[in-house]
Order: C-alpha cells, then sequence, then structure tokens
C-alpha cells in the first residue's frame, strides 16, 4: 500500500498554473459542496490568499486536479485567474487514492462519501478491508461500520443528510426493515432524538414488526387449517420469540432459529432482559415464567392478551 502513498520531493514540483487549464479529477470522491462553506472558504482566500497549493497530475498533456477541488472552487468565486498547484506523478491508481485519503485525513467527507470511498480505495488498490484499515489508520470494525452504510438507498441517504443524523444513528436505522427506513430516520429528524432515544425507538419498531409478522403467520396457519377441514384449535397469539428478537437486531434476512450451548448462562438471562425490555418498550404485557420439571429447567415469555395467556 506504500507504493501510493510516498511521495519523494524529485516528484513535486510547485508552479502557479491558470485555472482554467486545470480538468477535473474524476475519481473525486466528494459528491456534495456545502456552497456556504466554499463561499466563506473564497472570502478568506479574498483576504489572506491561497496557503495550501491544491495538487495535480500531467495527464494526455493536460493538467488534472488530484486534491484541493474545495479551495480550486473558491479562488474562481474570489477572482483568482491562476492558483498554485503542486505538480506530482502519479498515475490513475495513485491519483485516485490521493484524492481519497487527503478528503479522509480532512473529514471533508459525509459519512455517505466516505464509504464509497473507502469502497472505491478497495476496488482502485484491490487490497482488503484489513490490508485498507491499517494503511487508514483505523480498525477492521470501524471499517467495516463505515461500509455498512453503503446498504441505505438514495432516497434514505437524502432523509438522514436532510436531518443531519449522525454516523450512530445511521447505523441505528439498519435495524429497521428497508421499506420502513424512511418513516423512521423522518420521525427520529424531525423529533430530533438523541442516539439513545433512536436506538429505544428503533427497538419498538424492530419488535412490534416482528410481533406482526408473527399475528400475520399465525392467521395464516388459522386459514389453512380450516380449509383442511382440521377441527385443531390454532391461536392468533400475539407472539415474538426471544430467538427472532435477537436476530433482529443484527439483521432482518431470514435465518433459521440456532440452537446455541453456552457455559455461562449469564448470557443467555441477560438475552430474555432484553428481550423482554423491547416487548414491554412496545407496548406488550410480558413476563418470564420459569418452570422445573425431572431436572429440566423451562423458560418462556409470556404475552399477556386480554386475561388469556398466550406462551411464546
Amino acid at each position: 500500500m506504500s507504493l501510493f502513498f510516498n511521495t519523494a520531493k524529485s516528484d513535486r514540483q510547485l508552479k502557479k498554473l491558470p485555472i482554467d487549464k486545470i480538468l477535473p479529477n474524476p475519481m473525486q470522491p466528494r459528491k456534495h459542496f456545502d456552497e456556504d462553506a466554499i463561499n466563506s472558504l473564497a472570502d478568506s482566500i479574498a483576504k489572506y490568499g491561497i496557503i495550501q497549493p491544491v495538487s495535480v497530475r500531467i495527464h494526455d498533456g493536460k493538467y488534472e486536479l488530484v486534491a484541493g477541488e474545495r479551495r480550486l472552487r473558491a479562488a474562481k468565486i474570489a477572482g483568482y485567474t491562476e492558483i498554485p498547484c503542486l505538480i506530482i506523478r502519479a498515475g490513475e491508481r495513485r491519483s485516485a487514492y490521493l484524492s481519497i485519503t487527503e478528503n479522509l485525513q480532512r473529514c471533508d467527507l459525509d459519512m455517505f462519501e466516505e464509504a464509497e470511498a473507502i469502497e472505491r480505495l478497495m476496488v482502485t488498490g484491490n487490497c482488503t478491508q484489513s490490508a485498507l484499515a491499517e494503511s487508514l489508520s483505523m480498525s477492521q470494525s470501524a471499517l467495516a461500520n463505515k461500509l455498512r452504510l453503503l446498504r441505505f438507498d438514495a432516497e434514505q441517504r437524502n432523509i438522514i443528510r436532510k436531518y443531519h443524523l449522525s454516523e450512530r444513528h445511521a447505523r441505528a436505522l439498519l435495524r429497521v426493515p428497508p421499506e420502513k427506513r424512511i418513516e423512521a430516520a423522518e420521525k427520529i429528524g424531525f423529533e430530533a432524538m438523541s442516539v439513545t432515544a433512536a436506538e429505544e425507538y428503533i427497538d419498538k419498531v424492530v419488535c412490534t414488526r416482528l410481533v406482526e409478522n408473527e399475528f400475520s403467520k399465525n392467521s395464516s396457519n388459522a386459514e389453512t387449517s380450516t380449509a383442511s377441514g382440521s377441527k385443531q384449535k390454532v391461536r392468533k397469539d400475539k407472539a415474538c420469540s426471544v430467538s427472532q428478537v435477537e436476530d433482529a437486531d443484527s439483521s432482518f434476512e431470514q435465518k433459521p432459529i440456532r440452537t446455541v450451548l453456552i457455559g455461562d448462562l449469564t448470557l443467555f438471562y441477560n438475552s430474555l432482559e432484553r428481550s423482554l425490555s423491547m416487548l414491554r418498550n412496545a407496548g406488550f404485557a410480558a413476563e418470564l415464567e420459569k418452570t422445573e420439571n425431572n431436572g429440566e429447567v423451562r423458560l418462556s415469555i409470556i404475552l399477556k392478551s386480554g386475561t388469556e395467556k398466550q406462551q411464546l
């Protein structure tokens, strides 16, 4: 990876170039430019000049911008016709790396541009998450969390940007079913929820959806049973299983229910308590029932529907 970031002094040349002779960088990771910020930068340039040169490379006999598009745009607004440039030797791949890493280091990108830039770095450099994370001085888990943000579609991203929700808000919203994310993001943004409040609200959305799915499934089973002439009574329980609730925290993909052997049952009890909390926050009267028989312990979450107990 060092191949892309080492820039020897012999590879650099400082020179003033006409602004209209500098072509834009096709690999520019930034897609959204804050016009107010650029105008503010233009005012600063008009007063104090350009402190840091932009970087360019020679490509097909022309100058192509590598990094510094905000400065270039601001210089134009400030009335400059020339701008100091650091001319570097860089191929297309290295130019992409330099442009993206400069933006990442300067925190000039929003969360989605940053995620797209990281993905582009991986593709351009044909490197693994762990190798790229090391090059960017971040943990692999932090890098993976940023890449997860690419699951949001364009409309969902615009809502998150509209309300200036944080990356932690966005990661919490990934737990919401895709078809409900816009509604959830709008509510979180409009009510200016903190991350903690947003996570509690999302717990309710997640659990309510699972309960609705279970209700729908049981209703379907009841109809099938009636159509086949079966006399078996089928309850339409408002139920959501512990394993479903726990799976919902990580993904909404269909998963088989797994049996896990745990040496220390503390983790399992904590999982049950979290499930109970989610159900209660969603408005359900839930309790944990423990029964022992012949050395076996059975733990059940009970939902109360009217006066009748419904067992999960």
